[in-house]
Parts: C-alpha cells; sequence; structure tokens
C-alpha cells in the first residue's frame, strides 16, 4: 500500500493498491488494474430529484379484436440526467357491453419490445381496471418510444378500452 499526495494518483505498482489525500479532505484510491475512485465519507449525500416527466391521457375507446393487441399509447422520451431511472406505467379500464368470455391483457413496450404484460379474467358486464409499471435503471440518455397496448383473448364480443393513460417519468439520483 502507498500513500501519495497529488492532484491525481498515478498508477500503483503491481500487487498494490494506491490511497491519495488532497488538500481539500478528499480521500482517493486507484487499486490495481483499476482507475482511480473517490472514497466517500458520512457526509456526503445524494439528492433525488424529480426529473422531465411525459404522460399521454387518452380515452381510446379501442375495442380490442380477440388475440390482437391495439396500441392504446405512446410516448416519445429522453432522459435528461447523468443517474436516473426511468419509470413506465400505464394505467387502464375497461368494459364489456357485449357478451365475453376470456382473459384481457396490457403490456408495456419499450423500443417496440415488451417489458410487461398484465392479465386477468374478464367476463360479461363487468368493468375492470389494468396497471402496469416497468423501471429502467439509467437508460441510454436517447429517444426512445415507450408504448401500452391491450387486447382481449376469450370467445364471445371484445372488450372495450374505455379511458385510461401512460406516464414516462425520470427521477434523478445525483
Amino acid at each position: 500500500m502507498d500513500l501519495e499526495q497529488a492532484a491525481s494518483l498515478s498508477a500503483p505498482a503491481a500487487g498494490h493498491i494506491r490511497f491519495g489525500a488532497n488538500d481539500d479532505g478528499t480521500l482517493r484510491y486507484y487499486p490495481d488494474g483499476g482507475s482511480e475512485l473517490t472514497v466517500s465519507d458520512t457526509t456526503h449525500t445524494h439528492t433525488i430529484a424529480e426529473g422531465t416527466l411525459n404522460t399521454t391521457e387518452n380515452y381510446p375507446y379501442n375495442s380490442t379484436g380477440n388475440n390482437t393487441y391495439e396500441q392504446l399509447a405512446t410516448n416519445t422520451f429522453t432522459p435528461q440526467g447523468a443517474k436516473h431511472v426511468t419509470v413506465h406505467t400505464a394505467i387502464y379500464a375497461t368494459s364489456v357491453s357485449g357478451s365475453f368470455s376470456g382473459t384481457g391483457y396490457l403490456r408495456l413496450l419499450k423500443a417496440g419490445v415488451q417489458t410487461v404484460v398484465r392479465s386477468r379474467s374478464i367476463g360479461t358486464g363487468g368493468t375492470y381496471g389494468f396497471v402496469a409499471t416497468d423501471v429502467y435503471i439509467e437508460p441510454a440518455a436517447s429517444s426512445t418510444a415507450f408504448s401500452a397496448e391491450g387486447k382481449a383473448n376469450g370467445s364471445g364480443t371484445p372488450f372495450v378500452f374505455i379511458g385510461g393513460g401512460q406516464s414516462v417519468q425520470e427521477v434523478q439520483c445525483e
């Protein structure tokens, strides 16, 4: 183990770890085969902040075909922070006006790829709710399409998505 006081640490000798301290009290270390890192102390804090929010509220009144997904909402979203999570949520209500027996589905897609699917039994004469959520940890800071789709799989008249929406929100932790 070496101790070095310098603006930046040089790589340690093979099999060694180099520690460093600045006049401002910052502690750093450089592991063998790694790169320089900062050591946190007890006064180090993180700030949780609400980032950008992109919401689509719609009342699609989309009738679902049997076993065919119908798009309910889509948002294009670009995260703004360096350290963040993105939360994608969709909430929809459905109604069965005719005769139907089977399963209803609500799924979330990120860039056209299904990430979450929720299902429930659906019957004649009922109103049902669906909620789906997914969290992406530090996704690429590029423009991405987030979508919600619904479908019915069963017999009889397919049910109708009567309202709802989706939100895509960034939460920053720095």
